[in-house]
């Protein structure tokens, strides 16, 4: 093995005996009604991630880097495609970028017609703001339809 190697790994021994540290010092406290805070979103990262974490940041590339690099090859190979495979920093931005590739005019060479300006697209009622805004920032008109309780879709008779 290398000596880059051996860094590499003796420094992910070092993150992960720190992520076994915090772990067993930062046990769940018990709850108690009207006095524990409870978070609008949980989080769910188990070591593994967070020494990866840690890992990555400590590289400075505090955006994407090699793990993201990996992430994109390995995907585009998973889907066995050529094309390369780009990450987004967010769910919002991944809104965006798949439905502005609607109006992409790549869709005419495989005889596929783009949306145009002041075209309507059908999108849910009780959606999120982000499912909406990609609509009006490609300058199409989103048409509001109610959901189904018991399945959360669309009602395709409103469609």
């Amino acid at each position: 093995m290398s000596n880059e190697n051996n860094f590499a790994q003796e420094r992910l021994e070092a993150i992960q005996a720190c992520v076994k540290y915090f772990e067993s010092s930062n046990k769940a406290k018990p709850f108690i009604p009207g006095e524990t805070y409870i978070p609008v979103t949980a989080k769910s990262v188990g070591s593994d991630d967070l020494s990866m974490l840690i890992d990555a940041s400590l590289d400075m590339w505090l955006t994407t880097g090699r793990y993201g690099n990996k992430f994109e090859a390995d995907f585009s190979s998973f889907f066995g495609k050529s094309t390369k495979s780009l990450l987004v920093n967010s769910g919002s931005s991944a809104n965006l970028v798949a439905i502005s590739s609607l109006g992409s005019s790549e869709l005419k060479k495989m005889d596929r017609k783009p949306l145009e300006k002041g075209d309507e697209v059908i999108t849910l009622a009780a959606g999120f703001p982000t499912t909406v805004n990609p609509i009006v920032q490609n300058g199409w008109k989103p048409v509001f339809v109610d959901i189904d309780n018991k399945t959360i879709n669309a009602l395709p008779e409103k469609i």
